[in-house]
């Protein structure tokens, strides 16, 4: 009878276990390259990479379901979780002549609208369990190197929780990001990007949390459930100089974010 009810309860919630609908806007999105002189010789370079809207799909699994696609078999120790899919993340490259800051905003709702979602927002997990109420912890998470793909993520052990909820409200954090060099080709007297491994800063972070893995999801299956949607902004500014004073600063031991601006 025991395995019966683990069964079904799997059947029944595979449905609830689906990734959350994710898009981005803001003042650009994917790459962008744009060059002018102005008064000096050198002009400015601009090209930033920006995540695309896919790249922030999560799953919320309150019955640990996930164990079962990516294990084989069911472990109760995933219930709760909240995952980001294989190899997805906010990637942020900065090839520019100059520095660049990149405003981070993310709330979540129920359609791009901005209709506040039903789901109680937590500024940490320790509550996450109480009640049968759907509630969640989810939190950006800033990658503590730089990097040139999200398959060499590493986590910082900061995490910084969203609690925007709706269209009118966001949850902002910022990256500061430096220059990359470029030299003048002979032939055709262009700028072009010097030619070395390591000429670009780069920017991370992934989606994590928990949810109430006590709760009843009902209300997000079926035909007319509700949607969960991920709203993020980004926002480039052009710096007139790396201000490195400007970065995120802890105390104690731990892996620190990378090029996270501190408050």
């Amino acid at each position: 009878m025991k395995l019966k009810k683990i069964i079904l309860g799997i059947l029944f919630f595979t449905a609830v276990s689906v990734p959350f609908q994710a898009w981005a806007s803001g003042t650009l999105s994917g790459v962008g390259l744009l060059a002018g002189k102005e008064e000096k010789e050198e002009p400015d370079i601009y090209q930033v990479t920006l995540p695309t809207d896919r790249d922030l799909e999560v799953v919320l699994d309150p019955e640990g379901l996930l164990s079962i696609h990516e294990q084989g078999k069911y472990d109760s120790s995933w219930s709760g979780q909240i995952h980001m899919k294989q190899g997805k993340g906010a990637l942020f490259i900065n090839r520019s002549s100059f520095p660049v800051m990149v405003r981070v905003g993310i709330s979540i709702g129920q359609n791009r609208k901005g209709t506040p979602s039903t789901i109680g927002l937590l500024e940490s997990d320790s509550n996450v369990n109480d009640g049968v109420w759907p509630q969640m912890y989810l939190c950006a998470i800033p990658g503590a190197a730089k990097i040139e793909s999200m398959d060499d993520f590493m986590p910082s052990d900061t995490n910084i929780p969203i609690e925007a909820n709706g269209g009118q409200e966001l949850t902002e954090f910022s990256f500061l990001l430096d220059r990359s060099e470029y030299v003048q080709d002979e032939k055709t007297g262009e700028y072009v990007l010097a030619d070395y491994e390591d000429n670009y800063d780069s920017a991370s972070f992934v989606l994590g949390g928990k949810v109430n893995k006590n709760a009843d999801w009902s209300s997000y299956t079926g035909k007319n459930k509700e949607h969960l949607v991920i709203r993020t902004v980004y926002t480039i500014q052009k710096q007139s100089y790396y201000d490195e004073q400007r970065l995120y600063q802890a105390d104690g031991e731990g892996k620190m974010p990378y090029a996270l601006i501190g408050k």
